[in-house]
């Protein structure tokens, strides 16, 4: 009986102490950063998704991105599929421009097409990314500038800004309007 005693008491000692607060060690937080992307919309006058792989007046073959000396043309998600990590890390993976539907949870249905522009690292700080969609002609520069920092209690303080040309967007979600003249705006 003293065996089993003995033996609870040493238990219960060992888990007491492991429930312990360590004050010195606040390293009990990870931080997954989320990677930045840029998102775009493209709509004609009428608010038709021009970017709707099944209609026969889609942009898809016209619009392209150009970043880092390179043009990328999109692709559908499931070309990239299989290139998609599986991980439970949060962490940055450059996929290039693709275009797919996502769930819009306030409507309780799927949006329009978006092309997707990313990945990058959500922790570098950048003065201003650029990259420049491709469009009849035309070169649209869209950017991110990005300061990170953890703050004194170990938490992330993000400063992110998003521009269409120079104008300071709303957020890395930028709907586009294609005017009557050809041309792409910035819906606001």
């Amino acid at each position: 009986m003293k065996k089993y005693l003995l033996l609870s008491l040493f238990v219960l000692a060992t888990l007491m102490t492991s429930c312990l607060k360590d004050n010195n060690n606040d390293d009990d937080i990870i931080w997954d950063i989320a990677p930045i992307n840029y998102y775009i919309t493209v709509t004609d006058t009428s608010g038709d998704d021009l970017l709707d792989s099944t209609r026969t007046d889609n942009i898809l073959k016209e619009v392209s991105v150009s970043y880092n000396g390179k043009t990328y043309a999109p692709r559908s998600t499931k070309e990239i599929q299989d290139s998609i990590a599986k991980t439970r890390l949060y962490a940055p993976d450059f996929y290039g421009l693709y275009f797919q539907k996502f769930w819009d949870s306030q409507k309780n249905t799927y949006g329009p097409f978006m092309l997707v522009f990313g990945e990058f690292d959500g922790m570098e700080n950048a003065e201003r990314r650029e990259i420049i969609l491709n469009y009849n002609g035309q070169a649209y520069p869209i950017a991110y500038s990005n300061k990170f920092q953890w703050a004194a209690d170990k938490s992330p303080l993000i400063d992110r800004k998003f521009y269409f040309g120079s104008t300071v967007a709303e957020s890395n979600i930028f709907n586009l309007r294609l005017n009557a003249d050809g041309r792409l705006e910035l819906i606001k």
